[in-house]
Protein backbone atom coordinates (compact mmCIF):
# COMPACT_ATOMS: atom_id res chain seq x y z
CA UNK A 1 0.00 0.00 0.00
CA UNK A 2 1.42 3.22 -1.16
CA UNK A 3 1.02 6.39 1.01
CA UNK A 4 1.19 9.96 -0.36
CA UNK A 5 3.23 11.89 1.69
CA UNK A 6 1.36 14.71 3.77
CA UNK A 7 1.47 18.41 2.47
CA UNK A 8 3.84 18.85 5.61
CA UNK A 9 6.16 16.96 4.28
CA UNK A 10 6.03 18.34 0.77
CA UNK A 11 6.43 21.45 1.74
CA UNK A 12 9.55 20.63 4.03
CA UNK A 13 11.31 18.69 1.15
CA UNK A 14 10.48 21.83 -1.11
CA UNK A 15 12.32 24.40 1.33
CA UNK A 16 15.23 21.86 1.82
CA UNK A 17 15.62 22.10 -1.96
CA UNK A 18 15.60 25.56 -2.39
CA UNK A 19 16.39 27.07 1.26
CA UNK A 20 18.92 29.63 -0.53
CA UNK A 21 16.41 30.84 -2.80
CA UNK A 22 14.07 31.25 -0.67
CA UNK A 23 16.28 32.91 2.21
CA UNK A 24 17.47 35.31 -0.53
CA UNK A 25 14.08 36.34 -1.73
CA UNK A 26 12.63 36.48 1.77
CA UNK A 27 15.73 39.06 2.60
CA UNK A 28 15.26 41.13 -0.51
CA UNK A 29 11.27 41.27 0.30
CA UNK A 30 12.23 42.66 3.96
CA UNK A 31 14.59 45.50 2.41
CA UNK A 32 12.41 46.39 0.44
CA UNK A 33 9.25 46.87 3.04
CA UNK A 34 11.91 48.28 5.18
CA UNK A 35 13.07 51.13 3.13
CA UNK A 36 9.66 51.73 2.03
CA UNK A 37 8.04 52.46 5.59
CA UNK A 38 6.26 49.22 5.14
CA UNK A 39 5.58 46.14 8.01
CA UNK A 40 8.50 43.49 7.04
CA UNK A 41 5.68 40.85 8.29
CA UNK A 42 2.62 41.87 5.75
CA UNK A 43 3.50 44.68 4.22
CA UNK A 44 0.86 47.01 5.79
CA UNK A 45 1.98 50.76 6.21
CA UNK A 46 3.69 51.59 9.18
CA UNK A 47 2.06 54.82 11.13
CA UNK A 48 4.54 55.04 13.42
CA UNK A 49 8.20 54.90 11.79
CA UNK A 50 9.67 54.11 15.13
CA UNK A 51 9.27 50.30 14.06
CA UNK A 52 9.87 47.85 11.48
CA UNK A 53 6.00 46.28 11.93
CA UNK A 54 2.77 47.38 11.73
CA UNK A 55 0.78 47.42 15.37
CA UNK A 56 -0.93 44.69 14.42
CA UNK A 57 2.13 42.21 13.88
CA UNK A 58 3.76 43.70 16.67
CA UNK A 59 0.55 42.75 18.95
CA UNK A 60 0.16 38.78 17.30
CA UNK A 61 4.20 38.51 18.17
CA UNK A 62 3.53 39.76 21.72
CA UNK A 63 0.46 37.01 22.02
CA UNK A 64 2.69 34.37 20.50
CA UNK A 65 5.59 35.32 23.03
CA UNK A 66 2.92 35.45 26.50
CA UNK A 67 1.65 32.13 25.11
CA UNK A 68 5.28 30.68 24.71
CA UNK A 69 6.27 31.76 28.27
CA UNK A 70 2.75 30.89 29.86
CA UNK A 71 3.49 26.95 28.04
CA UNK A 72 6.85 26.88 29.64
CA UNK A 73 6.11 28.47 33.10
CA UNK A 74 3.32 25.93 33.50
CA UNK A 75 5.88 23.11 32.57
CA UNK A 76 8.20 23.83 35.62
CA UNK A 77 5.49 24.27 37.94
CA UNK A 78 3.21 26.99 37.49
CA UNK A 79 4.30 29.14 40.72
CA UNK A 80 7.09 30.70 42.01
CA UNK A 81 9.22 27.82 43.97
CA UNK A 82 10.14 30.66 47.15
CA UNK A 83 6.47 32.26 47.70
CA UNK A 84 4.01 30.89 45.62
CA UNK A 85 3.31 33.53 43.53
CA UNK A 86 1.33 32.16 40.44
CA UNK A 87 0.36 35.25 38.75
CA UNK A 88 2.35 34.43 35.03
CA UNK A 89 2.83 38.68 34.68
CA UNK A 90 5.36 38.28 37.84
CA UNK A 91 7.09 35.40 36.76
CA UNK A 92 10.22 34.29 35.64
CA UNK A 93 12.48 30.92 35.33
CA UNK A 94 15.75 30.62 36.97
CA UNK A 95 19.32 28.65 36.47
CA UNK A 96 18.55 26.60 40.07
CA UNK A 97 22.27 26.51 39.98
CA UNK A 98 23.09 30.15 39.17
CA UNK A 99 24.89 30.71 35.89
CA UNK A 100 22.04 32.08 33.63
CA UNK A 101 24.31 35.13 31.79
CA UNK A 102 27.17 32.46 31.46
CA UNK A 103 24.82 29.89 29.96
CA UNK A 104 22.81 32.45 27.69
CA UNK A 105 26.01 33.82 26.75
CA UNK A 106 27.71 30.11 25.71
CA UNK A 107 24.63 28.85 23.66
CA UNK A 108 23.92 32.21 22.38
CA UNK A 109 20.64 31.73 23.47
CA UNK A 110 19.05 35.44 24.49
CA UNK A 111 16.58 36.36 26.85
CA UNK A 112 12.81 36.15 26.79
CA UNK A 113 11.46 34.20 23.85
CA UNK A 114 14.19 33.38 22.87
CA UNK A 115 15.32 31.68 26.32
CA UNK A 116 11.54 30.04 25.94
CA UNK A 117 11.83 28.51 22.73
CA UNK A 118 15.58 27.32 23.46
CA UNK A 119 14.16 25.55 27.27
CA UNK A 120 10.88 24.06 25.01
CA UNK A 121 12.88 22.96 21.98
CA UNK A 122 15.82 20.99 24.72
CA UNK A 123 11.82 19.31 26.25
CA UNK A 124 12.34 21.58 29.34
CA UNK A 125 15.78 20.45 30.55
CA UNK A 126 16.08 19.94 35.09
CA UNK A 127 18.28 22.68 36.63
CA UNK A 128 15.81 25.44 35.81
CA UNK A 129 12.48 26.15 38.05
CA UNK A 130 9.97 29.33 38.45
CA UNK A 131 10.58 32.21 40.60
CA UNK A 132 8.55 35.50 40.52
CA UNK A 133 10.96 38.70 39.86
CA UNK A 134 10.91 39.87 43.62
CA UNK A 135 12.74 36.25 44.63
CA UNK A 136 14.78 36.02 41.43
CA UNK A 137 15.99 39.60 42.04
CA UNK A 138 16.32 38.84 45.98
CA UNK A 139 18.50 35.46 44.83
CA UNK A 140 20.88 37.46 42.61
CA UNK A 141 21.29 41.07 44.49
CA UNK A 142 21.68 39.58 47.83
CA UNK A 143 22.00 36.02 47.23
CA UNK A 144 18.90 34.64 49.50
CA UNK A 145 15.40 35.68 49.45
CA UNK A 146 13.71 36.99 52.11
CA UNK A 147 10.94 34.62 52.31
CA UNK A 148 13.62 31.76 52.97
CA UNK A 149 15.29 34.11 55.85
CA UNK A 150 12.13 34.74 57.25
CA UNK A 151 11.79 30.72 56.70
CA UNK A 152 15.02 30.03 58.55
CA UNK A 153 14.52 32.58 61.35
CA UNK A 154 11.57 31.22 62.55
CA UNK A 155 13.13 27.42 62.07
CA UNK A 156 16.25 28.96 64.24
CA UNK A 157 14.14 30.41 67.33
CA UNK A 158 13.59 27.50 69.93
CA UNK A 159 10.03 27.17 70.62
CA UNK A 160 10.61 28.07 74.65
CA UNK A 161 12.02 31.02 73.49
CA UNK A 162 9.53 32.29 71.11
CA UNK A 163 7.30 35.27 72.09
CA UNK A 164 4.52 33.90 73.32
CA UNK A 165 1.02 36.59 72.86
CA UNK A 166 -2.25 36.82 74.84
CA UNK A 167 -5.00 36.63 72.69
CA UNK A 168 -7.38 39.37 73.66
CA UNK A 169 -11.16 38.42 73.37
Amino acid sequence: MNIAPDRQDINRTYYREHRDHIRARQIMLHNERRDSDLCIKCGAAILDKEFIQCERCREAIRQRHQRLKAEVIIQYGGRCACCGESDVHFLAIDHINGGGNVHRKQTGIGTGAYFYKWLRKHKYPKGYRVLCFNCNFSLGAYGMCPHQELKQLITSVPEHEAIQYEHRS
